[in-house]
């Protein structure tokens, strides 16, 4: 899918992406709370560059464990976004946030903060050099030695497992009440709209936008977290 494609597509997601994932949310939770102990050296008062945040589900809950941590909220779909900000104001957040309705590529670099989130972003980035690129615009806009907290699905598609891993991952979608239309869409997807790449290739991408020693710190079913350092 190109840029438009992909805005449209969670657009179109938003009014009920948040009820369709709310079964998937053992898997997230975790992610959070995993998130917190990587989080917990930078500035009482830092700021976190989220990309991708979609609904907010990761403001919301780092939001209450650094109660004075800053954000800037990076959603090219405005649907979205339109949630995450009424997000912000139910939990009384809002004004520790600055929302940015567009790509990364179009926010000021002028700022730097101390961590990036990007969960479940850069696997939409089929080409690994644009893919690269992206990492690269994040390592711009933090501080030296900031943290990049990653997210994507992540498998070696090419070994013997991966038809039984991705049977596996797609029985658990469904388990967890999606619709059948969903889960084709996501089947067909995995093949033509997203980019998995193993574990050792994605680190390769990363490590090229000029962080250092990705560290992977989490896996559930296909989805594979790390954490890495901006190279000074």
């Amino acid at each position: 899918m190109n840029k438009d494609e992909i805005v449209q597509a969670f657009d179109d997601m938003a009014p009920n992406y948040n009820a369709q994932w709310a079964r998937m949310a053992p898997i997230t939770n975790t992610l959070y709370f995993f998130m917190e102990s990587i989080l917990k050296n930078i500035p009482e008062d830092g700021s976190l560059l989220c990309v991708g945040a979609g609904t907010g589900k990761e403001i919301a809950h780092l939001a209450k464990h650094f109660p004075s941590l800053q954000f800037t909220v990076v959603e090219p779909a405005r649907n979205m976004m339109d949630l995450c900000i009424s997000m912000t104001h139910e939990l009384g957040i809002y004004e520790r946030c600055t929302f940015h309705c567009g790509f990364l590529d179009t926010l000021d670099d002028a700022t730097r903060h101390d961590a990036a989130t990007s969960l479940l972003v850069s696997h939409f980035f089929m080409d690994n050099h644009v893919r690269s690129e992206f990492f690269a615009q994040i390592a711009q806009r933090l501080k030296p030695r900031g943290i990049l907290i990653n997210a994507d699905l992540t498998a070696d598609t090419l070994g013997t497992s991966y038809a039984a891993l991705l049977d596996f991952w797609l029985t658990l979608m469904m388990n967890a009440d999606l619709s059948q239309e969903l889960i084709d869409k996501a089947k067909q997807a995995y093949t033509t709209d997203v980019a998995i790449l193993s574990q050792g290739s994605l680190n390769e991408v990363i490590m090229k936008a000029g962080f250092e020693n990705p560290t992977t710190f989490y896996q559930a079913g296909m989805i594979q977290a790390q954490f890495a350092i901006k190279a000074c």
